[in-house]
């Protein structure tokens, strides 16, 4: 196998730094790339394997199916709101704790223009 090794390593650094950031260190996509990589394979297969794994983390990404940064601070945002309310309820403090719930149900990202909101146990991005 001839190959352009510097080519290689750059692209394959490069795709690693994408789906860590995008996905998280944790997510399925960067531990996977991050096997194959690290297998004993050949630079052919790994080429193979390695494109796949990033061609299905770009599509699911482009899909809106990656639960991304945003939607993992909302929802600790969330829990606090409603840790909060709990809190301010056991106070005798129902307007608080009111206002408090209410507040978790739409979440505004100023700098995305995208908006957060829970429905039931999901988290939806929109925007």
């Amino acid at each position: 196998e001839t190959i352009d090794t510097n080519k290689w390593y750059s692209w394959c650094t490069s795709a690693m730094h994408l789906l860590k950031l995008a996905f998280g260190q944790s997510a399925i996509y960067f531990a996977q790339f991050e096997k194959v990589f690290n297998s004993g394979s050949g630079y052919s297969k790994k080429t193979e394997a390695l494109g796949g794994i990033f061609s299905a983390a770009k599509a699911d990404y482009a899909g809106g199916f990656a639960v991304g940064m945003e939607a993992s601070i909302a929802g600790e945002i969330f829990a606090d709101f409603v840790a909060l309310a709990k809190e301010a309820l056991g106070q005798k403090q129902k307007d608080v704790a009111a206002v408090l719930a209410c507040d978790q149900d739409g979440l505004k990202v100023p700098s995305t223009g995208k908006e957060i909101r829970r429905a039931g146990d999901l988290l939806l991005v929109s925007g």
